[in-house]
């Protein structure tokens, strides 16, 4: 499985774990809002330049966010939102690492909250997870 794949499939699988778990809107899959309301995530993973001052070998590091974000009803308040924002921090604590085979994910610095956006239908809470990845072929 490429680098990629994996990092992305790692850090899915963590969000999964996330109790109690709401509905997730994946990556270019068809997804419909809660008709009620209720709150859910979206996520994606965002790549940017990687990292390859090493001379010879196949190492690297890639280096990627992965975006999640909260959404949740509007005129309810904000604390239920952040709240669950908390919890996915939490799920990604700094000094974390994920691994499968050949490809190793670190968490080196506390995730970023970046406080509350009101757009028409949804207050959404937005979370940055830095990642470098390492290909350890």
């Amino acid at each position: 499985m490429s680098i990629l794949k994996t990092t992305k499939k790692l850090v899915e699988n963590r969000l999964k774990t996330l109790s109690p778990l709401p509905s997730i809107a994946w990556e270019n899959l068809n997804f419909t809002a809660p008709a009620n309301g209720d709150l859910y995530l979206r996520c994606n993973l965002q790549v940017g330049k990687p990292d390859d001052t090493c001379i010879g070998g196949n190492y690297y590091r890639e280096n990627c966010t992965f975006n999640i974000y909260v959404m949740d009803k509007l005129n309810i308040g904000t604390g239920n939102a952040l709240g669950k924002a908390e919890d996915i921090r939490d799920l990604f604590q700094k000094k974390t690492v994920l691994e499968e085979g050949t490809t190793r994910v670190h968490i080196l610095t506390t995730p970023r909250i970046a406080g509350c956006v009101v757009t028409s239908d949804r207050l959404v809470v937005p979370i940055t997870v830095q990642l470098l990845v390492e290909n350890l072929a």
